[in-house]
C-alpha cells in the first residue's frame, strides 16, 4: 500500500500517521534500501499490521480530552481466523466549538485554528488446513485542518483536507520447506482539497473570493513474490509487481465577485499510467560478523505513449568491527514516478501529487550512506549511532518565481513547471539511546541540507529547498516511579522550513498593495519548538481488568509554533465628506503568523476488558 502523507497532524506534532494499537512491527530505511522496495526517492516505512488473536477476544478503549481510541481482536473461528479492529478520533473540535459557534453566528473570531482527524484500521486474518493463509486489510483516514477570520465588515476561511482509503488481500503459502511465496491484491485512493474563501462588506454589497484546489489519486495493483532459503546464512527473493494509476491533479475552481467569467472550473483532466517492476535481492549472513544485502530492481513507466525504463542497483552491508561496533555501508539507485508539487510563496502551503507524463519526467535519485553503530554499559543497554549520507537528485520539478496553480488556474499545470530541476542532499544524524531500565529514552540530533538548482529560478543560483530544516533535536525521557506510577517528556527542535518573503510592495491596478519577490527561499519560518509533559498512572479495577489515567500538557511553555505565513493587506480610512461613502486606501503588506496551537492540558482514561 502506497499511502501519501496526512500533514496536519504530523506537521503540528500531535499525533503520529498511524495506531500503534493496529501495528505489529515497524521498519525505517533511510539507505541501503532493499531491491524490493521501489517508486520512491527518499525513505521507506514498511509497516505491518497485527493478526488479530485467533484464540481469544479481547477490547480496549482509551476516552480524553484531546483524543479517543478503539481497539477489538479475537477469533472467528477460532485458531483458525481472527479479525482486528482499531480506530482513533481527535478530539479537539469540542475545544474549538465555542469559537467556531461564534463564526457560525456571525460573532468576531481572530486566529482560529481548529484541527480534526480520525482512522480505522482493519483485518481479517485465515489460516488454512495446509497453513497457507488469507488475509485482507483496509486503512481509511480523514484530516481536518481549518483557519479562519472575521470581523463586521470581513471574513475569511481557509480549510485542508487529506483522506486514505487502502486495501489489500493478500495469500500466503508455503510452497516447500524452505521456499514460501504471496500474491497481493490491491487498491488505494488518496483525495486532497483545500479552499480559500473571502468575504468583504462594502457598504450594501458582499465582494466573495474563494478557490478550491482538488487532486485526486488512485492506484489498483498486483504483486507476486517467493522468497527461497537454502540455508540460515543465505536468502533469495524474486518478485514483480504492476500498477494502474490514475492521477486528477490540480483541479481549480476559482470565483471572485467581481469577475464573473472566473466563476469556473480549469481544464484539468485525468492523466493514467501503468508502473511496472520486478527484482531479484541477495541476502548473506555470515554469522553475526557480516551481512550484505545485493539486488537489482528493473522499473518502466508508461504514460500517454512514452516510456521510461529504470534500472536501479542497491547494495547494504554491515559489518561487525567488534561485538559491540557494527559499520554500516549502503549505495541505492531508486526512480520515483510522481513529483509533489509544493507552493512556493508565503501562505498555507499548498502541495499537490502529479504524476511523470511524456512532458515532465520522472525522479532519478543516487544515494550513499554510512553508518557507525555500537554498544555501551555492561549489559549493553546503551545504544549509539552516527549515519551520514549524501543524495543526488535529478529530474525534479518546481514553479517559476510568481506562478502557481491558482494564480494561473486555466493552464495545464504542465505549461506551469520548470523541469529537469537538480538537488542535493547531505546530512549527518546521531542518537544516544537507552532501551531498558526504569530510566529510558533517547537523545537525537540531525544536521542536514537540501538545495535545487535550476537556470529557471535564482539565475541558476542554487537555492534551499522546502525541506531544508538544518538543524533538528530530539529527546524523549520515560521514567518508572513505582509499579503503577510512569512518567515522560517529549522535547522537540527543528529549524524553520524555508519559504519566499515579499520584499517590496508596489500599487496594483485595483489600488492594492502587491508584492513584488525576488530570490527563492529568500526566508526561513520561525524555529519550531516544544515541550510536552505527561503522567501515567497503572492499576487494576476490581474485575480484574487493566486499567490506567493519563494525565499530561502539549506545548508546556506555550510556544506559538505557526504552520504558515499570511500577507495582510493593511489599510486605512481616508477623510471624506459628510455624507459621502467611505474610502479606504491600502497602506502595506504585513506578514502575519498562522495557525500556532495553544497549550492543551490533556487527561484520559483507559481499560482493557
Amino acid at each position: 500500500m502506497k499511502r501519501r502523507c496526512t500533514i496536519p497532524r504530523t506537521c503540528l506534532g500531535f499525533y503520529p500517521p498511524y495506531n500503534p494499537d493496529a501495528i505489529k512491527n515497524v521498519d525505517l530505511y533511510k539507505g541501503g534500501f532493499p531491491a524490493r522496495y521501489g517508486g520512491r526517492a527518499a525513505a521507506v516505512l514498511d509497516l505491518t499490521m497485527k493478526e488479530g488473536n485467533n484464540q481469544k477476544a479481547s477490547q480496549e478503549l482509551s476516552v480524553g480530552v484531546l483524543a479517543s481510541r478503539f481497539l477489538a481482536e479475537g477469533p472467528i473461528g477460532k485458531g483458525r481466523t481472527s479479525y482486528l479492529i482499531a480506530a482513533r478520533q481527535m478530539n479537539t473540535g469540542l475545544i474549538f466549538l465555542p469559537q467556531n459557534i461564534k463564526l457560525w453566528t456571525g460573532g468576531t473570531v481572530s486566529n482560529l485554528t481548529n484541527l480534526w482527524f480520525y482512522d480505522l484500521n482493519a483485518k481479517i486474518n485465515h489460516t488454512f488446513s495446509d497453513k497457507s493463509q488469507l488475509l485482507f486489510s483496509a486503512y481509511h483516514n480523514n484530516d481536518f485542518f481549518k483557519t479562519a477570520e472575521q470581523n463586521p465588515s470581513n471574513k475569511s476561511i481557509t480549510s485542508l483536507n487529506w483522506g486514505n482509503l487502502t486495501s489489500t488481500l493478500r495469500y500466503n503459502r508455503a510452497l516447500a520447506p524452505r521456499l514460501f511465496g504471496k500474491v497481493t491484491l490491491g487498491y488505494s485512493r488518496f483525495n486532497y482539497r483545500m479552499s480559500s474563501e473571502t468575504s468583504t462588506k462594502i457598504t450594501d454589497d458582499v465582494i466573495t473570493n474563494s478557490f478550491t484546489v482538488r487532486n485526486t489519486i488512485q492506484d489498483w495493483f498486483v504483486k507476486a513474490g517467493l522468497e527461497y532459503t537454502p540455508s540460515p546464512s543465505y536468502t533469495l527473493r524474486v518478485g514483480g509487481e504492476q500498477f494502474w494509476h490514475r492521477y486528477y491533479p490540480g483541479r481549480v475552481t476559482v470565483v471572485e465577485s467581481s469577475h464573473p467569467e472566473f466563476d469556473q472550473p480549469n481544464a484539468s483532466t485525468p492523466i493514467y499510467t501503468q508502473e511496472s517492476a520486478a527484482y531479484l535481492e541477495n541476502d548473506f549472513q555470515a554469522g553475526s560478523a557480516f551481512r550484505l544485502n545485493l539486488g537489482l530492481r528493473m522499473a518502466k513507466l508508461a504514460v500517454n505513449g512514452k516510456t521510461y525504463p529504470s534500472m536501479e542497483p542497491r547494495l547494504s552491508m554491515a559489518l561487525a568491527l567488534s561485538p559491540r561496533h557494527t559499520l554500516k555501508l549502503g549505495v541505492s539507485r531508486m526512480r520515483q514516478f510522481m513529483h509533489q508539487l509544493t507552493s512556493n510563496g508565503v501562505g498555507i502551503p499548498n502541495d499537490i501529487w502529479v504524476p511523470a507524463t511524456e512532458r515532465v519526467p520522472p525522479v532519478l535519485a543516487q544515494q550513499l550512506d554510512a553508518g557507525l553503530y555500537w554498544q555501551l554499559g555492561g549489559k549493553g543497554d546503551w545504544h549509539l549511532s552516527l549515519e551520514g549520507y549524501r543524495k543526488q537528485l535529478l529530474g525534479l520539478i518546481d514553479y517559476p518565481q510568481g506562478t502557481d496553480l491558482v494564480s494561473d488556474f486555466k493552464k495545464n499545470w504542465q505549461d506551469l513547471v520548470i523541469t529537469n530541476v537538480a538537488g542535493r542532499v547531505y546530512g549527518l544524524e546521531g542518537m544516544v539511546q537507552k532501551k531498558v531500565g526504569n530510566l529510558n529514552g533517547w537523545l537525537s540530533y540531525t544536521y542536514s541540507v537540501s538545495r535545487r538548482q535550476s537556470f529557471g529560478i535564482n539565475q541558476g543560483k542554487w537555492y534551499p529547498a522546502r525541506y531544508d530544516r538544518p538543524h533538528s533535536l530530539a529527546a524523549v525521557l520515560n521514567y518508572k516511579i513505582t509499579p503503577n506510577w510512569s512518567v515522560s517528556t517529549n522535547f522537540i527542535y527543528q529549524s524553520g522550513f524555508p519559504v519566499t518573503l515579499p520584499v517590496a510592495t508596489v500599487v496594483g491596478f485595483n489600488g492594492e498593495p502587491t508584492p513584488v519577490y525576488t530570490d527563492r527561499n529568500n526566508g526561513r519560518m520561525p524555529n519550531y519548538h516544544r515541550l510536552d509533559v505527561g503522567a501515567t498512572y497503572r492499576f487494576t479495577t476490581r474485575r480484574n481488568r487493566e486499567a490506567s489515567w493519563n494525565f499530561g500538557v502539549y506545548n508546556l511553555y506555550g510556544r506559538n509554533n505557526p504552520y504558515y505565513l499570511e500577507p495582510e493587506a493593511i489599510k486605512r480610512q481616508v477623510d471624506t465628506p459628510a455624507g459621502k461613502p467611505l474610502v479606504w486606501q491600502y497602506d502595506r503588506i504585513q506578514i502575519n503568523k498562522r495557525a500556532g496551537l495553544p497549550i492543551l492540558p490533556y487527561v484520559s482514561y483507559q481499560i482493557k476488558f
